[in-house]
């Protein structure tokens, strides 16, 4: 496919494609998704896409223990 069938193809399905700079990319740190929103964890600087990933590594009681009521040092986030 040439870029000017790309275009089109891209121009009438609404999307477009975005270039993201490596330094500002999120990965799940379980199955190495780029992440746009999930759980971050401050003291090891981890990620994890969904719940589900999450509980790999902790119990979901460990989390809420660590996340502290939104004073810890875990939380779930969206990026841009």
């Amino acid at each position: 496919m040439g870029k000017f069938e790309l275009d089109t193809l891209l121009d009438t399905q609404y999307l477009r494609i975005e270039v993201l700079k490596e330094d500002e990319l999120r990965l799940c740190s379980e199955l190495g998704n780029i992440m746009n929103e999930g759980y971050y964890f401050e003291y090891n600087g981890t990620h994890n896409y969904s719940r589900n990933c999450l509980e790999k590594v902790v119990t979901w009681e460990e989390y809420l223990a660590i996340y502290d009521e939104g004073n810890g040092d875990a939380y779930w986030s969206s990026w841009e």
